[in-house]
């Protein structure tokens, strides 16, 4: 039965993750708010508001946060690599 928490709680983080991703990757600020407050993926037929009904003001303050540091150059977009010092080969 722990296994269900732990399934369940990695859907619940993926879907405030895809929120946040959807703000970061809107043109505009406003076009982010009207994809969230005007969501009809998520109960496919209805219309609903993502953002009240699934409480996204943290994940909204986070992603615009987010894209503020990051037009700033604070933050780079790319992953750096990681060196790890000397390589060793297999045997």
């Amino acid at each position: 039965m722990l296994w269900l928490f732990f399934f369940v709680s990695h859907v619940i983080q993926g879907l405030y993750y895809s929120y946040f991703k959807t703000v970061v990757n809107a043109a505009t600020f406003q076009e982010a708010l009207f994809d969230i407050m005007n969501d009809n993926v998520t109960e496919f037929p209805n219309v609903i508001n993502t953002l009240q009904r699934f409480n996204l003001y943290p994940e909204v303050c986070t992603s615009c946060c987010y894209c503020l540091v990051t037009c700033f150059g604070f933050v780079s977009t790319h992953a750096n690599g990681i060196h790890a010092g000397r390589v060793i080969s297999g045997v």
